[in-house]
């Protein structure tokens, strides 16, 4: 499917298709920064926190993983309530659990 760059810089398929929510087993969450309770920092939009709190309304939970780099690892952030936070992040060094995932 032909794809284009989104105002972020990372490519997105040029037409959008709704797939069943209720397949997601797991969702890659972009992060800016993450801490050690699996909070995180985004790009601000909020985008991610609607779709989980959106998915929990429905009874699914998929496993939320991020990847980045060990640098971008904090002993904690700032957060909100309706933040919602990973499962799994990835960095070059380990695998970090944050759920029973």
């Amino acid at each position: 499917m032909p794809l284009v760059r989104s105002r972020f810089g990372s490519p997105e398929p040029l037409e959008r298709s709704l797939g069943d929510e209720y397949q997601i087993d797991a969702v890659v969450v972009p992060v800016v920064s993450v801490d050690r309770s699996g909070y995180r920092l985004g790009y601000g939009k909020g985008f991610y926190d609607r779709f989980f709190a959106h998915l929990s309304r429905r009874g699914m939970r998929p496993c939320r993983i991020g990847f980045g780099f060990s640098m971008q690892l904090h002993a904690s952030l700032p957060r909100d309530p309706w933040d919602e936070p990973l499962d799994l992040f990835v960095d070059e060094n380990a695998v970090m659990r944050f759920n029973s995932y």
